[in-house]
């Protein structure tokens, strides 16, 4: 049996510079109180019995339940539009609000058969979800929806490995009923490795997955996760995945190893406000959900041992690229989130069974500028992303409980990293009268974060 219970509730206040309407024509200029508010609270819990039916069966039977709920609300959110005439990008402040809730029932039973060189499994999950989303902004003065629907998993697995060490076999597959529309979805896999107890192996997979429950975001603001439900107008999202790899251990101190990807999207949710649209009143919903996505790429990793020292080093190359019809003219343009180059070090210290420290080096290439174009900002993708962090954790057994203390600094030298750049708006001070216009600013990831954690076990 498990529970949890959790929340957050902030609020940010501050003035606002706005245009004054009492007189026309002169340079006046009003603050004005603004408030930002970002709230969630979350609970769940769950009851998981498990037994053996035998000497080969075991069985693990869950139910469990889960309350979701967010709220965002900023006076001054900032809007970008395009122009359609002349496809320039105007910013603008008005109040934007959503509210989520996402409340789930969960029941499911496996079954588990394991032979010496195979394992099979299989059951049925069973899942009810009640979804509500609201939103108030600039072109949906009160949108709201509210979804309750069902969903049934029939699943099955078999694992196989070869005695002699030349093969590993892992498929498996998924039947999904979703209500809500009625979708049937199929979701096999497989991931065969060969060779995998010898000094050089391989492996090659492929599987087809569908999420029912999609999380959308806006680019400009942090906000709490918001999820949304699938309907009869929006599919399921589904991604097709492909994998090959290559892992190299010559010795119990060295690992290497070298692993590719495609992906395949369809059905990618995306809110219209990022896409700088503001022209879309009368559609069903305020973000895109038949947008298409290609995700590529190859990471190497690896991995020293000597002692008490170990070093990892992990880099990798990769693209996303999202297509829709109704967005850049139809023609594919990088996800928010492509970083084609990303690098990751890490040496990890552990002089004591009790004591370790932790030292993590991060670099990546700058995102896509989403700005690009707009007036005399011609980079297309901002600065690159450097960032260093440190922890250390001491672990302390004693008869009737255990004490980790532990601590950490992220972003050590308070390097400013651009998160995204948008238009924000400042004062034309060479206007007569002044007025507002749109300026591109750069947006930072957080600065120096330091922290510190104590956990007792019993």
């Amino acid at each position: 049996m498990s529970g949890y219970f959790g929340g957050d509730d902030t609020e940010q206040k501050g003035e606002r510079l706005f245009s004054s309407l009492s007189t026309p024509g002169n340079n006046n200029f009003q603050f004005k109180d603004v408030s930002t508010t970002n709230d969630w609270q979350n609970g769940a819990g769950s009851v998981n019995y498990q037994q053996w039916l035998g000497d080969q069966v075991f069985s693990s039977t869950i139910l469990g339940t889960s309350i979701y709920k967010t709220s965002f609300a900023k006076d001054d959110f900032t809007y970008i539009k395009e122009n359609a005439l002349d496809k320039s990008l105007q910013a603008f402040t008005f109040p934007f609000v959503n509210e989520s809730v996402l409340n789930e029932f969960k029941a499911e039973q496996t079954f588990e058969y394991n032979l010496t060189q195979a394992a099979w499994s299989g059951g049925l999950a069973y899942n009810y979800y009640l979804g509500e989303y609201y939103e108030s902004s600039f072109d949906r003065p009160g949108y709201f929806s509210s979804i309750g629907t069902h969903k049934v998993d029939v699943f099955g697995q078999f694992d196989y490995s070869d005695e002699n060490g030349m093969i590993d076999v892992f498929t498996g597959a998924r039947l999904h009923y979703y209500s809500e529309g009625s979708y049937v979805k199929w979701s096999p896999r497989l991931k065969i490795k060969f060779l995998p107890k010898s000094m050089l192996s391989f492996s090659g997979g492929f599987s087809r997955n569908h999420q029912f429950v999609n999380q959308i975001s806006l680019t400009n603001a942090v906000t709490s996760n918001v999820w949304i439900l699938a309907d009869k107008d929006q599919p399921p999202t589904s991604v097709n995945y492909f994998t090959a790899g290559a892992y190299f251990t010559p010795s119990e101190h060295f690992y290497l190893q070298a692993e590719t990807y495609l992906k395949k999207f369809e059905h990618v949710r995306l809110h219209e406000i990022n896409a700088f649209s503001l022209s879309r009143t009368f559609e069903s919903n305020p973000w895109f959900a038949d947008n298409k996505g290609s995700s590529k790429g190859i990471e190497f990793l690896g991995k020293t041992t000597f002692s008490i020292i170990e070093f990892t080093q992990v880099l990798s190359f990769s693209e996303v690229t999202l297509t829709n019809p109704a967005i850049n003219s139809g023609k594919p343009f990088y996800a928010d989130w492509d970083r084609r180059v990303h690098s990751s070090s890490i040496i990890a210290l552990k002089p004591t069974d009790t004591f370790s420290f932790f030292v993590a080096w991060n670099y990546a290439t700058g995102t896509p500028n989403k700005i690009s174009g707009y007036e005399s900002d011609n980079t297309n993708r901002l600065g690159a992303y450097r960032r260093m962090d440190v922890s250390a954790k001491y672990f302390m057994q004693r008869e009737h409980y255990n004490l980790t203390l532990s601590a950490s600094v992220f972003n050590v030298f308070g390097r400013e990293n651009p998160w995204y750049r948008d238009l924000n708006i400042a004062i034309d001070q060479n206007s007569t009268p002044q007025k507002f216009v749109g300026a591109p600013v750069d947006v930072y990831d957080i600065g120096v974060q330091p922290s510190f954690n104590i956990k007792v076990g019993f």
